[in-house]
């Protein structure tokens, strides 16, 4: 109340409208306060009238200076009260506000106290209750820098990953370019405003104006030449510049700016930056616009964002005690290390027992040690274009499994390494097996995929891809393939084995080297390979064009058919539990046109990844109420699987106990296909639609497998145990 200078009404509002431009008395100062009119004035509330005090509110400064109103500041930088007369002036402003309350009911104007709520910005370190204060500042003109900014952008100078930001980027600094840039603060760090003030004993108009220069002593020879004389002192304006402005100086500034060198002249402008949406406005087109003005350039050409990070679907925060460490991934921490490192942070006392239940709720076993290459890895696996992440631990601990896996592989073929070998030079076709230019053929399409994601910035779809390449096609399949070679191959045999499985090692770990650096150079330098590059650091990508001559759809497609045939017989096993059996188990039929058709080398891997006792191809049974049909990759091809031999040995009781695992399997999947086909799809389109029709099918095939599995058993056992 002690900085009112005016009285504020809706200009509709009919118990106010004759009063307007007319003026009242101030309760305390006895200056004539103008009653003035204004739509911002909510006439619903209250008494529908409002006192301004433009110097301690941003909404009521936008009103006075659209009525032209005074500006009074009463409070002094250590939070007491000033010109407000003697009764006032020094004392706290909470011990003040009684006083006025105090004060008005003597003077017989006091009316009553109503509470309302309202929203009361609090400091984040102290608790305390900020009070805008109006004070001096230096502001920067944005307008042209701005538009600069949007040129950029329109003439590709520079790109933004994703492409979406560019019309939020256009809109945004279209909004707020006529906005003055505040650009001092009052800090006790900073680099110092390089503004001085001019104090001269003469009657000059430049006495109490400021010099702008870089250093004091040019400063002085400018104000020097605007006096005339010497006769004058200069003091340094103690404000300091805003943090977001010196930080849009690093690109070139940390490169010796303004003067032209070498290392300017090549690292300025930079490849790329990446930041979180949340900063854009304040640093990243700061940035641009800086770069552009003072160095005719943007500081970098691409602006890849990423999404704000949440834990728990939460955005991290300190005052919550939801933020993951890094450091805590990479090491491993246990729940009592979170909870001590929380009691040495400035969070509020009272709000550390909740803090401390929601750790132990979300961290109750710790973290568990993951290292940096896991957490590296694991970060880049999300898709980071979106508008937020949800980090979990457990993509972490997956990520460090994965780097088991590769140390594991690696540790496999070691073993197999003759002393002294020097893996040959593969660089051609001939003399290899068909799993060898499959797997060479998964590598070739890795390098695509690396050469078309990595400049888009889709580190999760390679990533993705390395995973499945090492965990899946290297692993679980070409390794297991493998070991029969290196088991019981010629020397010639496990000689080629083990170079193709060294130059598919050495291209993997340099694809895999960006996400996981340390890894893939502890393996690299063990690899026997002739002519190594000293690290992986500096060894050449994979090219495209490098493995363009393993590029092989055909063996790929063969593969591929060969992998159905496979998991079908697979999961015919498992429904009669025959399938993880310590010995092979049952017999093949597989009769389709194979000269047309899948190799015979490829079809014989379906014996080994199938765990059969036979496969035979192109042979019908001798019995053939020993085998059912798949009906997998009809037309072309008829599979039949013969596991009567293993089932009729089993006892009655095992017999009665597969039968009923059978039956209840069949009741099941006929009960969930009956539920899925009553739903009512009327409401259902698109996608949804689509996805329901997927679902329907997959039951379909499910329930004919189940029924398939009842039959087979009713024709082996000839019924005797259903």
């Amino acid at each position: 109340m002690l900085g009112d200078t005016a009285i504020a009404v809706h200009p509709d509002d009919v118990r106010y409208q004759h009063l307007v431009g007319s003026q009242a008395t101030h309760p305390f100062s006895g200056r004539m306060v103008p009653i003035i009119a204004d739509e911002f004035v909510d006439r619903e509330k209250g008494t529908g009238a409002v006192k301004l005090t433009p110097a301690h509110s941003s909404v009521d400064y936008q009103i006075a200076v659209k009525h032209n109103l005074r500006h009074i500041n009463i409070l002094s930088d250590d939070g007491t009260l000033c010109n407000c007369g003697e009764v006032f002036d020094g004392m706290k402003r909470f011990d003040a506000r009684e006083k006025v309350a105090q004060i008005l009911q003597k003077k017989g104007l006091w009316r009553g106290q109503t509470s309302h709520p309202m929203s009361v910005p609090i400091c984040s370190r102290s608790s305390d209750i900020i009070e805008p204060k109006l004070k001096e500042q230096w502001f920067l003109d944005c307008s042209d820098m701005a538009m600069d900014a949007i040129q950029a952008a329109e003439d590709s100078d520079i790109e933004f990953i994703p492409s979406y930001y560019s019309k939020l980027w256009k809109h945004f600094l279209t909004q707020t370019r006529e906005i003055p840039w505040c650009i001092s603060r009052q800090l006790w760090w900073g680099h110092n405003i390089p503004a001085y003030k001019l104090l001269s004993d003469s009657n000059s108009k430049l006495n109490g104006q400021y010099v702008v220069a870089p250093t004091f002593t040019e400063a002085i020879t400018k104000a020097t030449e605007m006096l005339g004389h010497n006769k004058f002192k200069l003091v340094q304006d103690e404000d300091v510049l805003d943090t977001w402005f010196s930080s849009s100086l690093l690109p070139f500034a940390s490169l010796g700016w303004p003067v032209q060198n070498p290392n300017l002249m090549t690292f300025y402008p930079t490849t790329m930056v990446e930041s979180g949406s949340d900063i854009l406005f304040f640093w990243i087109a700061r940035m641009v616009m800086l770069g552009k003005k003072l160095t005719g350039n943007p500081p970098f050409r691409q602006i890849l964002i990423h999404s704000l990070l949440l834990s728990h679907g939460e955005k991290m925060s300190k005052s919550k005690g939801n933020v993951i460490d890094p450091m805590s991934i990479i090491q491993g921490c246990s729940l009592e290390e979170l909870q001590k490192s929380l009691e040495s942070s400035n969070i509020d006392r009272k709000e550390m027992a909740a803090i401390f239940a929601e750790q132990k709720k979300q961290f109750s076993s710790g973290i568990p040690e993951c290292g940096s290459d896991a957490l590296r890895m694991a970060l880049c696996s999300y898709d980071f274009k979106g508008a937020s992440i949800n980090i979990e631990v457990e993509t972490f601990v997956e990520y460090r499994s994965l780097c088991n896996k590769i140390w594991q592989i690696f540790k496999f073929y070691q073993n197999y390494f003759p002393n002294g070998f020097i893996a040959s030079n593969i660089d051609q076709v001939n003399n290899l097996s068909a799993k060898d230019c499959w797997i060479l053929d998964k590598c070739a399409h890795l390098t695509e995929l690396c050469a078309q994601h990595f400049p888009k910035a889709n580190l999760d779809v390679i990533t993705y891809s390395l995973k499945r390449h090492w965990a899946v096609d290297f692993s679980t399949i070409y390794l297991e393939y493998s070991k029969p070679t290196l088991q019981h191959g010629t020397a010639q045999e496990k000689e080629i084995a083990l170079s193709v499985a060294v130059k598919v090692m050495d291209m993997s770990l340099k694809c895999l080297s960006p996400f996981m650096p340390y890894l893939s150079e502890e393996l690299y330098q063990r690899l026997p390979l002739p002519n190594k590059a000293p690290s992986i650091c500096v060894a050449s990508f994979p090219s495209t064009h490098e493995w363009s001559i393993f590029r092989n759809h055909t063996m790929n497609d063969d593969f591929e058919k060969m992998f159905k045939l496979s998991s079908s017989i697979k999961n015919f096993k498992a429904q009669f539990g025959l399938l993880h059996q310590s010995k092979r188990v049952g017999t093949a039929y597989i009769i389709g046109p194979l000269r047309q058709g899948i190799p015979l080398e490829v079809l014989h891997l379906i014996e080994h990844d199938a765990r059969l006792t036979s496969l035979q191809v192109d042979k019908m049974p001798d019995e053939s109420n020993s085998v059912c049909n798949l009906e997998v990759l009809q037309p072309n091809y008829t599979v039949l699987v013969d596991l009567s031999d293993s089932i009729r040995s089993q006892s009655e009781e095992e017999l009665e106990k597969m039968s009923g695992k059978l039956h209840k399997l069949l009741v099941s999947q006929r009960q969930l296909l009956d539920e899925t086909l009553r739903l009512d799809q009327t409401s259902l389109d698109g996608a949804d639609l689509q996805s329901h029709n997927s679902k329907v099918a997959d039951l379909k095939k499910e329930l004919t497998t189940a029924e398939k599995c009842v039959e087979y058993v009713i024709n082996v056992t000839n019924g005797s145990n259903l």
